[in-house]
């Protein structure tokens, strides 16, 4: 494939070139990251220094019966972090694609009706992701089970080619998943900055990307990743259970333990150039 570079420099065939791009992104608006990262880490920690999701996290652990008030504070939770991280992925996005000072604008209208848009072509897009997981894990057991002639009764009847073969399939659903979230990733570049460009279009521009886009999100997410495991790991050693000095920690922690999610708004990012959406047109 003939490497293509637009305006922006973005050369989507190197594949350290173009995870390179991400970090550079983030880099560049580093203090605009942190703002973000504590606007996204406010409310959970919030909810849980005043003692709202204590509730949830104590069902968690298996203690007794289910504790009153679980059923508030788990929607609570669902707020405070799914929902509340979309507004978020938007202000990433936007940050990434039109700089800071289009950042925030006075009237915040356009960001609600932006986030319900976005968040209505996520759970399509999560639906759909969701079902063809479920499908293709199926028939990969289903193929498997008849190959290797074994019922799942035992996991210590599997063998370590068989866990191979198993782990093997787990490894190919999850890339083949992730790949079609990368190929449909333009779409929400798109309504982040108030564009129009559906799932289809974003099909089409990645077309001739997709083993690079792939290749490079997984090099550029692999850091953050293990920068926010090793710090949930030190976190999880200093404290035992959820107390108050906990979301402290977390809330100052936030430009940190939100990488995963920057890094990955910074590289559909350079996608979203790289692959001339910006220029795009939906036809009608």
């Amino acid at each position: 494939m003939q490497s293509q570079e637009n305006g922006y420099g973005i050369r989507l065939s190197s594949i350290p070139g173009c995870a390179g791009q991400a970090y550079a992104c983030l880099w560049h608006y580093f203090l605009p990251h942190v703002v973000i990262s504590l606007f996204a880490f406010l409310p959970f920690c919030l909810a849980g220094y005043f003692g709202y999701l204590a509730p949830v996290f104590t069902a968690s652990t298996g203690q007794g019966a289910v504790p009153e008030g679980f059923h508030l504070s788990f929607l609570l939770l669902m707020f405070t972090t799914f929902f509340w991280a979309i507004p978020s992925l938007i202000l990433w996005h936007r940050l990434f694609l039109l700089g800071p000072e289009h950042l925030i604008r006075p009237n915040f209208w356009p960001l609600m009706t932006r986030s319900l848009h976005y968040i209505a072509k996520f759970l399509i897009l999560l639906g759909g992701i969701v079902l063809l997981t479920f499908v293709l894990t199926a028939f990969l057991l289903f193929l498997l089970n008849n190959i290797l002639s074994f019922d799942g009764s035992s996991v210590a009847e599997i063998g370590k080619l068989e866990m191979a073969l198993y782990i093997g399939g787990v490894i190919f659903v999850f890339l083949f998943t992730f790949m079609i979230a990368l190929r449909l990733s333009l779409a929400f570049s798109a309504q982040a900055i108030g564009k129009k460009l559906g799932f289809r279009a974003s099909w089409t521009l990645t077309r001739q990307h997709t083993g690079h886009m792939v290749l490079s999100a997984l090099l550029s997410l692999l850091p953050a990743a293990l920068v926010v495991l090793s710090a949930s790991y030190v976190l999880d050693r200093l404290f035992e259970d959820p107390s108050r000095n906990l979301y402290l920690v977390l809330f100052m922690l936030a430009p940190v333990l939100s990488l995963p999610l920057a890094v990955f708004c910074s590289q559909t990012s350079v996608y979203y150039r790289g692959c001339g959406a910006c220029h795009h047109r939906e036809e009608h």
